[in-house]
């Protein structure tokens, strides 16, 4: 393909060479980008495997920012195009799709765009397109301590051997 580029270019700079000899058009390489392949919010959460309801909001932000059709393409996700959304990539509602959205701005993954909106911001955008699927399949999740039942702190609060002693007098 190569030979094919360096023949032409040198044909078309060799002087008193008819403009015939060069090759044609067709033969040439197509360097033009493909267009992107449509896909729909189902497949994309096939693919990405969401661990929570929070990734999936942050998922739905992207699709309409970045996959859906040109008719679809927003911005701005709203309660009514989480639970739209939701619905038709078959993932459970949220009970409270509002509180999905404030904890996926709180996670970091969304920015307020005012009036109950909000917009996928870039560690959003990342999360999507380089951290789904995470590794193992798994989400990410933190394990949480035991809570001490008589004082409501956790057992792990004190360092070993810091219990307090009474002092006589």
């Amino acid at each position: 393909m190569l030979a094919l580029v360096d023949q032409y270019y040198r044909s078309a700079t060799t002087s008193g060479t008819p403009t015939d000899q060069r090759l044609p058009e067709t033969q040439l390489p197509t360097l033009l980008p493909t267009p992107p392949q449509q896909t729909d919010i189902r497949s994309l959460k096939d693919n990405k495997r969401p661990g929570n309801a929070v990734e999936m909001a942050a998922l739905v932000a992207y699709y309409l920012a970045e996959l859906a059709p040109e008719s679809e393409q927003t911005k701005a996700l709203t309660r009514a195009l989480l639970t739209k959304y939701f619905k038709q990539a078959s993932y459970p509602l949220p009970k409270h799709p509002n509180m999905t959205l404030v904890h996926a701005k709180n996670a970091g993954y969304l920015d307020s765009a005012g009036s109950g909106s909000y917009q996928l911001n870039p560690v959003g955008y990342n999360l999507v397109a380089h951290g789904l699927p995470r590794k193992g399949g798994e989400a990410q999740t933190t394990q949480r301590l035991p809570k001490d039942s008589k004082r409501g702190t956790s057992r792990r609060s004190k360092p070993a051997g810091t219990t307090k002693r009474k002092v006589s007098r």
